[in-house]
């Protein structure tokens, strides 16, 4: 999943913070980051590895042409997210622009926490609304886009990968709900055994 699902299957503020250090720091310590976000970057992990074993993940990714399959992952994890900010009052009560914008400014409260490159990630995510733009599709386009400038030799394929995901969208979108209620579940398991 990418950092919206893992944001909103975080119960408040702190907890999403470190559900957003999974993908940027690979060794974390209680000491260093906190009880709570150390769970959480743990947890992100764990969501990780739940996703790409889960079924619906695995038949979404054969329907990727050879040419992309092996970009599959990036490009559903970002897809993931544009169907859930799409649909997102069957998954949140609270509107996605408000549920985003409180994570933007409160999150500053944990700042210090931050590794320099997620704190120049996070300035440019609440500066240019990453959270909230995957609504559309042009926001997984824009991700695909920044995924490339950083690492050049995946540009092309991501790019070419997002065909696959407009030619499979409505299977896509029928799968997900099934997807999502799984691994919310597994979640918040997880995070209950995590603080018995």
């Amino acid at each position: 999943m990418n950092f919206l699902a893992h944001i909103l299957l975080a119960p408040d503020t702190e907890a999403r913070v470190g559900a957003l250090l999974g993908d940027f720091v690979t060794d974390s310590s209680e000491a260093e980051f906190g009880a709570v976000t150390h769970r959480e970057i743990l947890l992100h992990r764990k969501i990780d590895g739940f996703t790409d074993s889960h079924p619906v993940v695995l038949a979404a990714k054969s329907l990727f042409r050879p040419e992309t399959r092996r970009f599959a992952g990036i490009l559903l994890d970002v897809f993931y997210d544009h169907l859930l900010a799409r649909d997102w009052g069957r998954y949140c009560a609270q509107p996605l622009p408000e549920f985003v914008g409180h994570f933007y400014t409160d999150s500053e409260r944990f700042r210090s926490r931050f590794p320099a490159d997620f704190a120049r990630a996070f300035t440019y995510m609440a500066a240019d609304d990453w959270l909230g733009s995957y609504r559309e599709f042009a926001g997984v386009r824009t991700t695909m886009q920044r995924i490339g400038l950083r690492r050049p030799k995946f540009a092309a394929p991501l790019l070419e990968g997002l065909t696959d995901l407009e030619n499979n969208e409505r299977e896509f979108a029928e799968t997900f709900p099934r997807f999502f209620a799984d691994l919310t579940r597994y979640t918040e398991g997880c995070r209950a055994r995590a603080t018995a």
